[in-house]
């Protein structure tokens, strides 16, 4: 059975290199995609092999089984779903534009997260949640907060990204404008304070971050098939910092609760790290094989196991008392509600690895695995095209919240909807303050090459819709003199 697993892991791989090969999926457009999609290989292909020896050998056909449907019902559709949207948006002609910033709005744009980091900074030194993995009591503690410390301490993690991504793409396609350096400096914080707690804290959180990074310089560098060897340079540096992070991340759990907090984790050659354990931890089958037949017998879940998770989160808005209860035994999650009912499993809270086809499986069975596919490539493929031509504001703010939502695979289906709605105040802020819009290219052009008295008048009296540029150049005619020829 082992090699018939081998044996599916290689038909996966094939298509995502055949589909490169051809010049249908581009390593340099579809950065974010090939991403994800290696991320799923990695967990329905790739490691269960890896792990069989841990599984009882009963077990194994049901892992072929799924493993070999996997790929009809759910990859197959995810890469036609994806390439079809891909190329009915590259069919729409796109006019070249650029973004101009209206440079207070973009300072206080910026200022809005630094002051969050600010602020998460303090409330978890203030609070002794800085390495929230070590306390016990993390769910009461969070709970006894008063509002605004638990939404300064929260907000963080679910939104910094957004703004890190945002800052990076005006940086990348605005001109110079004034307040730049603080803004810059904003944006240090923000990454400053959000690596150095996702390094403490998740080394997914700290990979996926850095992978997100130079994801938008590589989509928005106009290059479709190849990397360029600038491209290269910085997935390698990335690569040599993500293990970087996962060494200070290892270091940090096996010495905290001895010492307490030192500067010295942060040297990868100091002191002893703890086991890294991520082959179980990355086994995206052993879960659904082990809720597939008391599934199908007692019946799928059918929603049932995304109550808790969707509670939760108003919860945390509204302040439930019983958030905290559920949070310290772990029941706010697909997962332990799937335990719970479809095993035998003594503590459901154990964290087994899991991915998206998890709680797809179990709430809708084998047609889970097929609405999978939209719920992944839609907003990848909207992410996409969004950052690679921004349009409008709006719409380039949701492409990159949706492509932070969609970014891994290591995580519950219902998780996409629950952080978009936990972005919702970044999404609402950038659209109410506007720090920049898109214009056309030849009309900022002529606009820039007038003379500055002339812009506020020309601004009054032009619109900026691109079908009327050639306004801005417009000669304008003199009447001739009486008895002039």
């Amino acid at each position: 059975m082992v090699v018939l697993m081998y044996l599916i892991a290689a038909v996966a791989l094939a298509i995502p290199a055949f589909l490169i090969c051809t010049r249908r999926l581009l390593l340099a457009r579809d950065f974010f995609f090939l991403s994800v999609y290696l991320q799923i290989l990695l967990f329905l292909h790739i490691i269960p092999p890896f792990d069989a020896s841990s599984v009882p050998p009963a077990l194994h056909p049901t892992y072929c089984l799924l493993q070999a449907l996997a790929i009809p019902l759910f990859e197959v559709p995810l890469v036609w779903i994806y390439l079809t949207l891909m190329k009915r948006s590259a069919a729409i002609p796109a006019m070249p534009t650029v973004l101009r910033v209206v440079p207070w709005r973009m300072v206080v744009f910026s200022l809005a997260p630094a002051v969050l980091a600010v602020g998460h900074f303090y409330v978890s030194l203030e609070n002794g949640l800085f390495v929230r993995w070590l306390h016990s009591y993390y769910p009461i503690a969070m709970a006894s907060l008063p509002r605004w410390q638990f939404y300064a301490y929260r907000s963080l993690v679910q939104i910094a990204p957004f703004f890190m991504l945002f800052f990076l793409v005006t940086f990348d396609a605005a001109q110079k404008w004034p307040g730049r350096r603080l803004c810059w400096l904003c944006m240090a914080v923000v990454i400053f304070e959000y690596m150095l707690q996702a390094a403490m804290n998740s080394r997914e959180d700290s990979a996926l971050a850095i992978v997100a990074m130079v994801g938008v310089f590589v989509v928005r560098s106009g290059r479709d098939r190849w990397l360029t060897p600038k491209h290269v340079g910085l997935l390698l540096v990335a690569g040599v910092f993500i293990a970087y992070l996962a060494r200070v991340a290892l270091i940090a759990r096996s010495n905290y609760p001895i010492y307490g907090f030192l500067f010295e984790y942060f040297d990868p050659f100091w002191g002893e790290a703890g086991s890294f354990g991520g082959v179980p931890r990355m086994n995206g089958m052993d879960l659904i094989t082990m809720i597939a037949d008391s599934a199908s017998r007692i019946g799928y879940a059918w929603g049932r196991a995304w109550l808790a998770p969707i509670y939760v989160v108003f919860g945390d808005v509204v302040g439930a008392p019983d958030v905290a209860w559920m949070k310290e035994k772990f029941a706010v999650t697909a997962r332990y509600y799937l335990l719970l009912h479809y095993t035998n499993i003594e503590n459901p809270t154990m964290d087994y690895g899991q991915g998206m086809l998890t709680d797809m499986f179990g709430n809708f069975g084998w047609l889970g695995m097929v609405l999978a596919a939209p719920v992944l490539a839609l907003p990848l493929a909207y992410g996409t095209v969004a950052l690679r031509r921004p349009r409008s504001l709006a719409r380039f703010s949701l492409g990159v919240a949706l492509l932070i939502c969609a970014s891994t695979y290591d995580q519950e289906a219902i998780s996409i909807f629950l952080r978009m709605m936990k972005m919702m105040p970044a999404l609402a802020l950038t659209i109410l303050l506007r720090p920049w819009r898109v214009v056309s290219a030849p009309y900022e052009a002529a606009r820039q090459a007038m003379p500055s008295s002339s812009r506020s008048c020309e601004a009054r009296t032009v619109t900026a819709d691109p079908r009327f540029v050639h306004q801005v150049q417009r000669p304008v005619l003199k009447k001739p003199a009486p008895g002039g020829n």
